[in-house]
């Protein structure tokens, strides 16, 4: 492939084979504390493995408020923390309300949205939290 030029059907093809879906990411509230799960419904939830790395793709709605910062569990644990792996934001109903990086828990097996501002964010009833990361799986 080359920048700029058609790419044929067959070769976008085998570029999107291999997506699975990520039937239970779960919700977490309490991100520095004992994490609980909280309810959540999920929009979509992909991930694809290719040259030994994980892309995943997270977007679900809260069913509840969460207090103690907000994390969404990884499709397959983490071989190692890795810091910055991604975007994360947690969604209002047109605009993000909190967006910071995606931040692997110290557990390397969830995302934690943390704010510029070194903060962990919370997640309201009925907001979405949204990621998109890469890293190398165990």
């Amino acid at each position: 492939m080359v920048a700029g030029e058609p790419v044929s059907g067959a070769t976008l093809a085998a570029l999107q084979a291999g997506w699975q879906t990520f039937a239970n990411p779960i919700l977490y509230q309490q991100t520095a504390g004992t994490r609980a799960a909280i309810s959540r419904t999920i929009t979509r939830a992909v991930w694809i493995e290719r040259s030994g790395l994980i892309h995943a793709q997270v977007d679900l709605t809260a069913g509840a408020s969460s207090s103690g910062g907000a994390s969404v569990s990884l499709p397959k644990l983490a071989v190692a923390r890795q810091l910055v792996v991604g975007t994360a934001a947690i969604m209002g109903a047109s605009a993000p309300t909190q967006s910071g990086v995606a931040y692997m828990s110290s557990t390397l097996d969830s995302i934690i949205v943390v704010a510029f501002t070194n903060a962990f964010c919370d997640i309201a009833n009925g907001q979405s939290f949204r990621y998109s990361v890469t890293y190398q799986p165990a």
